[in-house]
This record gives C-alpha cells, sequence and structure tokens, in this order.
C-alpha cells in the first residue's frame, strides 16, 4: 500500500510544480517563483486507502530548489505516506514533468508572492501554498 501512495504523492508534487505554467504571471517570474516551501493538504479518494493510513486528509510540505540552469528539486514530505525527491525542468514559463492522466490543475500567484495551487486527479486531490 506505501507504493500506491508514493505514486499518488509523486503524482501530486508533479501537478502541482506543472500548475505553475497556467498562471498569469510572466515566463520568467514563473520560473523564479517556484523555489521555496509549499504546505497543503492532500485527500485520498478511495475510502479503502483511507484506512490503511488512519484516515483520508493528511497534512503535505514540499520544498522547491534551483539546482541549475533550468533543472529544480524538489522535495515531498507528506505527513502519512513515504515522501520522495524529484527533478523538474522550468524554461520560459513551461515545467516538464509527468503529470498523471486525468487531473484539473489551477493555480495562482498574487503580487505579494503569494502562489496557490489546487490539484485533484483520480486519486486524490490537494491544495497547497508557497511560504
Amino acid at each position: 500500500m506505501n507504493n500506491k501512495i508514493y505514486l499518488l504523492l509523486s503524482g501530486l508534487i508533479m501537478g502541482f510544480t506543472a500548475a505553475s505554467a497556467y498562471s498569469n504571471e510572466g515566463a520568467n517570474d514563473l520560473c523564479s517563483k517556484l523555489p521555496g516551501h509549499w504546505q497543503g493538504i492532500y485527500t485520498i479518494k478511495n475510502l479503502d486507502h483511507c484506512e490503511a493510513y488512519n484516515g483520508c486528509t493528511h497534512l503535505i510540505m514540499a520544498d522547491a530548489t534551483y539546482l541549475s540552469g533550468n533543472t529544480f528539486r524538489l522535495k515531498l514530505y507528506p505527513a502519512v505516506g513515504q515522501g520522495g525527491e524529484f527533478k523538474i525542468q522550468c524554461e520560459n514559463g513551461v515545467i516538464t514533468s509527468p503529470v498523471n492522466p486525468g487531473n484539473s490543475i489551477k493555480a495562482s500567484c498574487d503580487s505579494m508572492n503569494h502562489c496557490f495551487v489546487i490539484y485533484s486527479d483520480p486519486l486524490l486531490t490537494s491544495e497547497m501554498a508557497k511560504l
């Protein structure tokens, strides 16, 4: 069961980073806003998985850091389940990473550099904010 949640959370992180490409910010500004600390919740939709993890909704944190060129590292820290580390690319406001099929992503950043994302796929939903 841990592997299933790990895959779900992997999709979540890829989804929230890919979502940044849909904000109304300029291309260069978008990539510059990716690094930082993100916090939020994720909710598992399958009740059978919820029982295995002592609930459906859990806290999640992620740290995005700039590596070099157009490469960024994401470290995932779910309160329940297995975390992970991923590399993504961001160039001209386009973030390339695998994203789970069937997802819905809404992202925005305001003028105060507060960024928010809502991610949903057939297996989970998540809301995160960049702190």
